[in-house]
């Protein structure tokens, strides 16, 4: 089993743009059962080398990136538009499709939940608040997710997540 996962990481991290995309999707699908964890470990501490100048290995697309590797950073840089942009976005589509009469209500938590993806990264309150209430929205965040880590990465964009320890 160790052996298929391994094999199964090292063809996403070959298979570039593609392999970002599919890792995204995987990873958003993964959110109800807590799985997408386990998947970040891998693609974020596992998969990928990089040794330094001083003769230092480094695994992973996080200690690759914090290393100094140019190339890390494919399985992170396309969630930063999700979680900055997509996500309070759908919250101001959920608010503006709420009946006038309710909007008072659900402006409160989806304005926190909005503002929590956006300035942290931290997107389950948001995700469960839609996931369980329109799974079909759910399905398409999860496409247009592994979409963005697929255009960030055919675009050569790599920020790594130090941008938000920066920010805050």
């Amino acid at each position: 089993m160790q052996h298929a996962i391994h094999s199964g990481g090292e063809w996403i991290v070959s298979a570039g743009a593609l392999g970002s995309g599919i890792f995204g999707f995987i990873n958003r699908l993964l959110i109800p059962t807590g799985l997408h964890q386990v998947l970040n470990t891998i693609a974020w501490f596992q998969i990928g080398e990089f040794t330094n100048a001083a003769g230092a290995v480094f695994h992973g697309d996080i200690n690759r990136f914090y290393a100094g590797d140019g190339t890390a950073g494919m399985f992170m840089s396309g969630f930063f538009p999700i979680m900055m942009f997509g996500l309070p976005g759908a919250a101001l589509a959920m608010y503006l499709a709420a009946p006038k009469a309710r909007r008072p209500m659900v402006g409160g938590m989806l304005l926190s939940v909005a503002i929590t993806a956006f300035l942290t990264g931290v997107t389950e309150p948001l995700e469960f608040l839609f996931m369980f209430l329109a799974p079909l929205l759910y399905l398409l965040h999860a496409v247009l997710t592994g979409i963005s880590l697929f255009i960030a990465t055919a675009l050569g964009i790599h920020a790594g997540f130090s941008l938000l320890r920066r920010c805050n």
